[in-house]
C-alpha cells in the first residue's frame, strides 16, 4: 500500500480550485503586463492524483523490482511514484499533459525539478533498461519541448541546450553554498558544457534558510543582484520592495543593467549553441597563458567583453581586482587601465558592482 501520509496531488498537472480560482483569467492579466508564466513541474505522480490510476493501468509508472506495484521514490515531499519516461507512450502521455496546459491556460513553459538519480538509486523496474542518471536525463529531456525551460537536475543533456539552473543555494555569503558559491559552481557548469545557466534564486533558494523566518539580509540581496546582472539569467527569490527603497533602487538599476546588454548575451547563446563556448568564462578560459588568471575564482568574464569582480563578503566597501592582460576601462567612470595587474581596495559601494570592459 502506498503511505499517503506526505501526498498532495503531485501528477495532476492541474491548478488547485481554492487558489487559482480563474487561472486562465489571472495568466491573461500577466500577459498583458509583458510576464512569461512557467510553472513547476515534477515526475511523481501520487496515489491521491486524478492521473494516478490511468498511470499505474496503462503501465507508465517505475515499477517495484520483480513486482507490478508502482516503485515509490523517497524525495523531499514524502513517497511518491514516478512517471517511467523510458516508455515512449508514458513520455507522450506527460508531454501531452503539458501542452494540455499550455493550450487550455496560455502558459509559456515548465520548470522541471526533482528527478534526481539518487530518488530511484536501487530497486525499480523500467520498461527499457535505464540507470538513475538515464532516467534523471530523459526526465530532463521534457524541456526541450517547450521554449521556455528550466532545469535544476541532468547528467548528460548539454545537447539540448536547456536552461540549467545551480541547486538552490542558502540565503549566506558562504563560499560552499552561498552567495560565495555561485561563481565558482556557474563557472564549473559552463565548461561542463551547460551555458546556459542560471544562478539560482537572487538571494538564495528555498531549502537553504527561508523557512527559519529570519529577516531577509537586505545587504546581501544587493549583492547578489549585482553579481547575477551579467550572467546569462537573473531570477528574484523575493520582492525587492519588500525589503526597502535602497533595495529597490540598486535592484531596479541592475536589471536595467542587464536588460541593456541583453542584445550582447544573446550573441554569446547563440555562439554556445554553435560552437560550445561558454556565455561566462573564468579569465584563464580567455587568458590560458596568465598563470595569475588561473589563481581568480571570484571574478568570471561575460564572454570575451566584460570582465565583472562582485562584492561577495559582508560589509565590504572595497575590493581586490585583477585584471588580465589587456586594455581595460572601468565600465562606470571611464578610468582605463593597463594589465595583468591588481588594483587593490578598489571602491566599490553596495550600489557599485565593479565592472571593467576589454578596450580593442
Amino acid at each position: 500500500m502506498i503511505d499517503d501520509t506526505w501526498t498532495r496531488h503531485y501528477g495532476d498537472l492541474a491548478f488547485d480550485a481554492e487558489k487559482f480560482p480563474a487561472p486562465r483569467r489571472m495568466i491573461d492579466g500577466l500577459h498583458e503586463q509583458g510576464i512569461k508564466v512557467v510553472l513547476w513541474v515534477t515526475p511523481f505522480v501520487d496515489a491521491s492524483s486524478s492521473r494516478y490510476e490511468e498511470a499505474r493501468a496503462k503501465g507508465y509508472l517505475l515499477l517495484r523490482r520483480g513486482s507490478w506495484e508502482p516503485f515509490l521514490g523517497r524525495w523531499w515531499n514524502g513517497q511518491s511514484a514516478l512517471i517511467d519516461f523510458s516508455c515512449p507512450a508514458a513520455r507522450a502521455w506527460f508531454i501531452a499533459g503539458l501542452r494540455g496546459l499550455v493550450r487550455d491556460f496560455g502558459v509559456d513553459g515548465f520548470k522541471l525539478d526533482a528527478g534526481d538519480a539518487e530518488v530511484i538509486a536501487e530497486g525499480y523496474d523500467s520498461f527499457a533498461p535505464m540507470n538513475p542518471w538515464e532516467y534523471a536525463d530523459a526526465f530532463a529531456s521534457i524541456g526541450a519541448e517547450f521554449e521556455l525551460n528550466e532545469l535544476r537536475i541532468s547528467w548528460l543533456t548539454q545537447k539540448l541546450g536547456l536552461v540549467q539552473r545551480l541547486r538552490d543555494k542558502s540565503p549566506t555569503w558562504s563560499p560552499v553554498d552561498g552567495l560565495g558559491s555561485i561563481i565558482p559552481h556557474g563557472l564549473y557548469e559552463g565548461l561542463l558544457g551547460y551555458p546556459y545557466f542560471c544562478a539560482d534564486m537572487i538571494g538564495g533558494g528555498w531549502d537553504g534558510g527561508f523557512r527559519t523566518g529570519e529577516p531577509i539580509d537586505e545587504e546581501l540581496f544587493i549583492r547578489w543582484t549585482e553579481a547575477c546582472a551579467l550572467m546569462p539569467i537573473m531570477q528574484f527569490s523575493y520582492a525587492p520592495w519588500r525589503l526597502g527603497e535602497k533595495a529597490v533602487s540598486v535592484c531596479r538599476r541592475y536589471v536595467k543593467l542587464h536588460q541593456d546588454l541583453s542584445g550582447y548575451t544573446y550573441q554569446l547563446a547563440r555562439a554556445a549553441a554553435r560552437d560550445g563556448f561558454p556565455i561566462l568564462r573564468p579569465l584563464f578560459y580567455s587568458y590560458p597563458d596568465d598563470a595569475a588568471s588561473w589563481d581568480v575564482r571570484d571574478q568570471f568574464l561575460l564572454g570575451s567583453r566584460f570582465l565583472v569582480a562582485p562584492v561577495l563578503t559582508r560589509g565590504a566597501r572595497r575590493r581586490d581586482v585583477y585584471l588580465p592582460p589587456g586594455r581595460w576601462r572601468d565600465f562606470w567612470t571611464g578610468a582605463l587601465f593597463t594589465g595583468p595587474r591588481t588594483i587593490c581596495a578598489y571602491d566599490a559601494d553596495l550600489e557599485t558592482l565593479p565592472l571593467f570592459e576589454s578596450v580593442r
